[in-house]
């Protein structure tokens, strides 16, 4: 997603554009859906103030029973683009917060792509369940244990 900031010239001023990002754009994330929400850009002087409202679906695999399920996440971020190139010192540097979500651009074009497509990710649970009673594999005959009861002997 690219936004042309050739209008935003005077502090202040702002810009809103809304979102809508069909899976192929990223076809190494698991979309089941468009990308939606809204973008605002106000220029703040030295940066670019971006704030994303997105909310996307996206098929999940159960960590218990491996099967897929669907989940929509409603995902909100903020971010810093700084024409130019980023100011190279010497040594140790503590960065504030800003600096670290600070990005560089060249050009009259920011693009977003790279930070939806981040955002996303660390959206995403490390341990997805299907639900909290998800039962699992049977662990001798590899049934799913919430479609069926398995005959396998377990012990306690």
């Amino acid at each position: 997603m690219h936004i042309n900031i050739t209008d935003l010239k005077v502090v202040g001023s702002s810009l809103e554009v809304p979102v809508f990002i069909t899976p192929e754009v990223f076809p190494d994330l698991p979309l089941l859906s468009p990308i939606r929400g809204k973008v605002s850009v106000v220029f703040r002087g030295d940066k670019f103030v971006i704030n994303a409202s997105l909310e996307v679906e996206v098929q999940l695999e159960c960590r218990r029973c491996l099967g897929l399920f669907p989940q929509i996440f409603k995902i909100d971020f903020q971010e810093f683009f700084q024409q130019g190139m980023p100011r190279i010192t010497e040594g140790e540097v503590e960065l504030e917060e800003e600096e670290l979500n600070t990005f560089y651009f060249q050009g009259e074009v920011i693009d977003l792509g790279p930070s939806i497509r981040e955002n996303i990710l660390v959206s995403l649970p490390w341990n997805p369940l299907c639900s909290e009673s998800c039962r699992g594999l049977c662990p001798t005959c590899g049934a799913n244990l919430n479609f069926v009861d398995c005959q396998c002997q377990t012990e306690e």
